[in-house]
């Protein structure tokens, strides 16, 4: 594919291990220019509250995809989000188009990072995302993740109703576990085929079911006012299906109108079991 030409999303998924369904690009065409990928994301206010999940997704997915160009020589592998950081920097107003434009490195065999500038129509800068990858060639993936070997049922259909969320309250209002039901192998079709694992961007989206409950219950803010100020996630394993997980998650009021979000996610019957961590820095502001 030559720089700066552009190209359909359809074009660029034979790069990836991630397959449909759970495999997102966005629906405009794409542009490569060197080490960076342009694209229009959409309206901003189709990402709001849980649905800002989808943006993180395919903004990280852009990451992982432009990696896989830089190195397109190499045999297909397994580009795995390890770690994201995404700060915001502007006000959101829900009628604005937002484009992202991502640059990707190489930082060593295994390891590789994205960049994702994510602008407004005016070039206004609105949030930077920071993701992390581990890279691995398809033979050592088959080998360290074989336990998550899984037979797909031809026909298989996705899931899109994601398990049930409840909170579990303790007599510190700010201080909660957020209980997640099993995800199905139907919840991560293409994540990975053969290889079902749940992904990261789901887990949030659950949590933030919980955070919103909880918001409703404790704080006196208006859920169509929130943005998010800062979201930091870090993966310490790979998340199997079939697995109840649980958030233990602190609250801290850091200002009037802004909400810290402090999760340690871990195995519901064993707490010792820690798939990772997620930091959400919630803000109540007026939109557009």
């Amino acid at each position: 594919m030559d720089t700066g030409a552009l190209h359909t999303p359809a074009a660029y998924a034979g790069y990836l291990a991630e397959q449909a369904p759970f495999l997102q690009l966005p629906q405009h065409e794409i542009t490569r220019n060197g080490e960076t990928l342009s694209v229009q994301l959409g309206r901003a206010g189709d990402y709001r509250l849980q649905d800002f999940t989808d943006l993180m997704l395919v903004t990280g997915t852009l990451g992982a995809l432009n990696l896989a160009l830089l190195h397109a020589e190499e045999a297909k592998g397994y580009i795995l989000m390890e770690r994201l950081r995404l700060v915001r920097y502007g006000t959101e107003h829900n009628n604005s188009t937002l484009h992202a434009a991502v640059t990707s490195t190489r930082l060593s065999g295994r390891k590789g990072q994205g960049i994702a500038h994510i602008s407004n129509d005016a070039g206004q800068q609105l949030y930077c995302m920071t993701t992390g990858y581990h890279i691995f060639s398809t033979a050592d993936f088959a080998r360290l993740f074989a336990q998550h070997r899984r037979v797909e049922t031809p026909g298989m259909e996705q899931d899109t109703v994601l398990p049930a969320v409840e909170n579990r309250y303790t007599a510190d209002p700010c201080v909660y576990r957020t209980h997640i039901a099993p995800f199905t192998h139907r919840h991560c079709l293409g994540h990975f085929p053969g290889y079902p694992c749940v992904p990261a961007s789901f887990v949030m989206r659950c949590l933030l079911g919980g955070m919103l409950e909880w918001l409703k219950r404790y704080a006196p803010v208006s859920a169509d006012q929130l943005v998010f100020d800062n979201v930091e996630i870090f993966t310490a394993r790979m998340m199997p299906v079939a697995t109840a997980l649980a958030g233990a998650v602190q609250v801290l009021h850091t200002s009037r109108r802004s909400y810290k979000f402090i999760v340690n996610l871990e195995q519901a019957t064993d707490a010792a079991i820690i798939y990772g961590h997620y930091i959400i820095d919630l803000q109540s502001m007026p939109l557009c």
